[in-house]
């Protein structure tokens, strides 16, 4: 169910790995979003400033930059006030939940990650 809020969010899908990142893209521009991806967390943090996501969703097992690094760095970002991170990782609740939480992300979602799961996410987000 495409709600009037995916159809207007702005998603960074953040992802190492090039076939996932842009696997959930595409699933997100189905679910109406507009969508960029970022490779890496160096490339994120560029790409926040000038796109200015509604919502980020950023795998935590990267090399160079970590998921957990670079969501302490969007936490120092001015465009943070009203972003939403959420993680999108293979770690449990059990793996990483306490580090996730205190890297200050939002949300938890395991990897696959149902279509509901992300329609519901885009569906909570509070865009004026």
């Amino acid at each position: 169910m495409l709600s009037s809020v995916a159809m207007k969010a702005r998603v960074l899908e953040v992802d190492d790995d090039q076939d996932v990142a842009d696997s959930y893209a595409a699933l997100l521009q189905c679910l109406g979003a507009d969508v960029r991806v970022a490779y890496s967390g160096e490339a994120a943090l560029a790409i926040i400033s000038e796109f200015k996501p509604d919502l980020v969703l950023m795998d935590i097992s990267m090399p160079h930059m970590d998921g957990f690094e670079t969501a302490r760095r969007i936490h120092d970002l001015p465009e943070r006030k009203h972003l939403v991170l959420a993680a999108l990782t293979s770690l449990t609740q059990n793996e990483a939940g306490k580090r996730i939480a205190a890297a200050g992300f939002d949300h938890h979602l395991v990897k696959p990650v149902s279509v509901e799961a992300l329609d519901q996410l885009l569906g909570g987000l509070s865009i004026t």
